[in-house]
């Protein structure tokens, strides 16, 4: 598997620290001078990926004495449905909020676009950090900051472990 925070000790993963990914992403913010900070995502799956970003990115506000208000977690119905994208942009707009963290490259570059229909600049009104450094965060204008893993990296080890699995 890839990025599952499976319990069964008979499986195997290839994945990232994302707790940590969540609190690298809340401290470049707080230390950019960001004290009210929005969280962004698709829906939560139990013990998933998303769980485990907002849990590293809300511990670490809470640690410097910030909070993630409920009002500013935004969930998206559907990352992929473009209508769904640009309610979370207006909700976002609409926030007194001076940065957010969006758990995907892809889905921070949607909202910038979305974002702009409201009048709001990225970032003369509002910080965006992302995850992934996909190459879409080169793309766009103004580049995306954005918390990095391998995803090359990710899927060659997945291959050679599959490998080996089917091989012994």
């Amino acid at each position: 598997f890839i990025d599952s925070y499976s319990n069964v000790r008979q499986l195997s993963n290839v994945g990232i620290d994302d707790f940590k990914g969540g609190r690298l992403a809340a401290e470049h913010l707080i230390a950019n001078g960001h004290r009210s900070v929005a969280f962004v995502s698709p829906p939560e799956r139990e013990n998933g990926v998303i769980q485990h970003r907002l849990r590293g990115f809300s511990d670490t506000l809470e640690q410097r004495g910030l909070r993630l208000r409920p009002e500013w977690r935004l969930v998206l119905e559907s990352d992929v449905d473009p209508r769904s994208v640009l309610q979370t942009a207006a909700a976002l707009a609409g926030l007194d909020v001076t940065a957010a963290f969006v758990t995907s490259d892809q889905l921070a570059a949607s909202l910038i676009g979305g974002l702009s229909g409201h009048g709001v600049l990225v970032p003369r009104d509002l910080s965006i950090v992302g995850f992934d450094n996909m190459p879409v965060s080169t793309q766009i204008t103004p580049q995306l900051t954005t918390v990095e893993q391998d995803l090359d990296q990710k899927a060659a080890l997945a291959v050679d472990i599959l490998q080996h699995r089917l091989q012994n």
